[in-house]
């Protein structure tokens, strides 16, 4: 009886120990870390992973001003029409709009 109890224990800490996998997260050539401004996340022509919540848009008019001049100012403008927004993306084919976002809760 004591054998089978000890295997039946050892038996489930075998299937405990392989029930907790390590997930192992690989950079690669794709994997960046974006830049913020103002407490704000600004993804360039490129999309976050994780889901998020579109809040809407706000135009940034021309870019006759320098990248570093008008970001900003986007920046600013979407705090103002969205104050919880926690990131913008610029780009994805139209530079004169873009997406205010948050990032969906779990």
């Amino acid at each position: 009886m004591k054998k089978l109890i000890i295997g039946f224990f050892a038996g489930v800490g075998v299937f405990t120990l392989l029930a907790f996998t390590a997930i192992d997260y690989t950079p690669t050539k794709r994997t960046a870390e974006v830049n913020q401004e103002q407490g704000v996340l600004i993804f360039m022509d490129c999309y976050p992973v994780l889901p998020i919540e579109e809040l809407g848009a706000i135009k940034s008019g021309s870019w006759t001003g320098m990248y570093e001049e008008v970001k900003p100012k986007l920046v600013k403008k979407a705090k103002k029409e969205y104050p919880d927004c926690q990131g913008i993306i610029i780009g994805g084919g139209n530079a004169a709009r873009c997406t205010v976002f948050k990032f969906k809760e779990e």
